[in-house]
């Protein structure tokens, strides 16, 4: 590396050739790596497919199975809008504040108990899978500080609220 860094006594070719391998390793963006906890909401992709957290819920709304909730549910988690997923990498990248940075992505804490019972108020005629029994469950931290502020730097407000989430993400499977 130790070439790489001065360009002095090289012919005009090989200066060239160095400030372009300079450039490369020195771009002029910023890698940031956003980290999402469980990501639920409307999916973007028109296309049916499954689509990780947002086809395993619709299908604890749907009756077909509880893997989902037994294995990753259990304890609660965090979750977050595919909406602020997406605005959270967009405003990492036009911010001139995050440079390399990891950034965890997550709105709201819940419980899958929470799911069910948002799911009854709102279909109050659909067949809904009783409460779970699970231990309560651990007090979970992280620093999602620069999220947040990026976030609302971009759109002017905090994450979606779980319920509208939850709602959003059975939409396509009514």
């Amino acid at each position: 590396m130790a070439l790489l860094e001065r360009d002095e006594g090289l012919c005009p070719e090989h200066r060239t050739v160095h400030q372009k391998l300079n450039h490369f390793r020195q771009p002029s963006y910023a890698l940031n790596t956003v980290l999402p906890f469980m990501i639920a909401g409307p999916v973007a992709n028109p296309l049916p497919g499954v689509y990780m957290s947002h086809t395993w819920m619709n299908d604890v709304f749907l009756g077909n199975g509880t893997f989902f909730v037994e294995a990753y549910m259990n304890p609660a988690e965090f979750i977050i809008d595919s909406r602020d997923v997406s605005a959270i990498h967009v405003a990492a990248l036009l911010s001139d504040d995050t440079n390399g940075e990891r950034l965890w992505a997550a709105g709201p804490r819940f419980t899958a108990n929470q799911l069910l019972a948002i799911w009854r108020e709102a279909y109050p005629d659909r067949k809904i899978y009783p409460d779970f029994q699970f231990p309560q469950a651990p007090k979970i931290t992280m620093d999602k500080s620069k999220s947040t502020e990026l976030l609302k730097g971009l759109v002017g407000r905090d994450y979606y609220p779980l319920k509208e989430t939850v709602l959003a993400n059975v939409q396509d499977a009514l």
